[in-house]
């Protein structure tokens, strides 16, 4: 069994992945934040990001965050914090938001429904808070962020509840594999008026079946952060795996019920109990995967899935799926071609500690970094300006990939070349002396 899974990833690798350079860029976009965990747009276009320790801050189109709602009350202990954060679609008419997190006072999971102050309604409300779920003694692997879906259903994912500590198997407890647990898997409800429901496309909802109504897949091992195509609905999950290898899964909009995404049968490819593995006519086999722990040369790994981008800005991009990984800062992007195979690109190392992306209700891609704090809006690097002023004291290139704005003064002696994809602009004060040499060039960004 080893040997065949090992064969059959060597030749889908080699068949479906490639390696170019580097193409797109991070530019820093909000700061003031501490621990973000999840960025997430209302309705109106919005951003919004999510504390660990229970702040959520609005962000304004300047990058300014100010305090839309402070839950630390509840997130001030041991294994607590926020995972999740999620608009309503119809947050213009019912002000209604969803967080995913852990409560100190009793280490229960909750998703709860909150709204805002409709006096001031910059700011929400703490004492809106209605609980839709709780799961209790939620201590291990705890999942992560909560996302609608194009069919306007909510959904979340839960970890195993195990500790996964370097060198174990994994799974200790197996609910993963266990459909009467809520641990370790794919989530739905319906939240349409703001109150809990079960949708009837849900496959576990009969009487007397022991399995939780709002289960639609299982087989998670902590998948932090999934989302949906916004354009296809299609399902795209990153779930972290213990030492053997890290995956992303991908699911057809309208065929995400009853699957089985493979903890711990197998992780990746690699089995792991894969007697112990039920459901293996739906089994998810991931569409990517990469080297963890025991196998990369002892290197810490945690993968944190994207999205697929969807914006206008870049036509090229379109249909391709950005993500990273927290531990090594490594960025990636992998599209899915009509034949089904896979070509995955390296963007190398863009922000330290990727922890979350978000989407703009236009399509184009956010990314915050844990450590620092800071909210990053993805680019390619034909939107890289530089603008240019005070005075070149030695002789050399500057160059754009997009274009040069340039009021500087070039002395005397020296040869200065300016070299821009698309544009140099000369403003009022550029300035080149008498003996000076200066050129400039414009071409190759696209």
């Amino acid at each position: 069994m080893k040997a065949i899974h090992i064969l059959i990833w060597t030749l889908f690798f080699l068949e479906n992945h490639s390696i170019h350079a580097q193409d797109i860029f991070a530019e820093a976009f909000a700061t003031g934040i501490n621990q973000p965990v999840a960025i997430s747009f209302n309705s109106t276009g919005q951003m919004f990001v999510a504390e660990n320790g229970g702040l959520i801050k609005r962000i304004d189109n300047t990058g300014n965050a100010t305090l839309f709602l402070n839950i630390t009350s509840k997130t001030n202990g041991a294994y607590s914090g926020i995972h999740g954060l999620a608009f309503d679609p119809n947050f213009q008419t019912n002000g209604y938001f969803y967080i995913k997190y852990v409560n100190a006072a009793n280490q229960n999971c909750y998703i709860s429904r909150f709204n805002i102050d409709p006096v001031n309604t910059s700011v929400a409300l703490l004492s809106s808070e209605h609980v839709l779920i709780q799961y209790p003694n939620w201590i291990g692997h705890l999942g992560g962020n909560i996302e609608f879906g194009k069919d306007g259903y909510l959904y979340f994912t839960t970890g195993d509840g195990a500790p996964g500590g370097r060198g174990q198997i994994g799974d200790e407890y197996g609910y993963a594999q266990n459909w009467s647990s809520v641990k370790g898997k794919l989530m739905r409800i319906s939240v349409s008026n703001g109150t809990l429901d079960y949708p009837s496309e849900n496959p576990f909802t009969a009487t007397n079946d022991n399995i939780p109504n709002e289960i639609i897949a299982n087989g998670l091992r902590n998948a932090w952060k999934f989302s949906f195509d916004k354009l296809t609905g299609d399902l795209w999950l990153g779930d972290i795996g213990q030492d053997l290898y890290e995956e992303l899964n991908y699911v057809p909009f309208g065929s995400f019920e009853n699957k089985n995404f493979g903890w711990s049968c197998f992780e990746g490819f690699y089995p792991v109990y894969p007697n112990n593995c039920l459901g293996l006519n739906n089994l998810v086999t991931p569409i990517y995967t990469y080297q963890g722990y025991n196998f990369n040369g002892h290197i810490a790994v945690s993968i944190t899935g994207g999205y697929v981008y969807r914006g206008s800005k870049f036509a090229d991009l379109s249909g391709w799926y950005i993500f990273a990984d927290y531990a090594t800062s490594n960025f990636w992007k992998l599209r899915r071609n009509n034949d089904s195979s896979v070509e995955v690109v390296s963007l190398g190392q863009l922000i330290t500690n990727p922890v979350t992306f978000g989407q703009s209700i236009d399509g184009e891609l956010f990314v915050a970094s844990y450590s620092n704090g800071i909210v990053y809006k993805i680019k390619k690097s034909c939107e890289s300006n530089k603008a240019l002023s005070g005075q070149h004291s030695q002789s050399g290139t500057f160059s754009s990939s997009n274009s040069i704005v340039s009021n500087a003064l070039v002395l005397p002696s020296l040869n200065v070349q300016y070299s821009a994809g698309k544009k140099i602009e000369l403003t009022q004060g550029f300035v080149t002396q008498n003996g000076a040499v200066f050129t400039a060039e414009t071409g190759g960004c696209n």
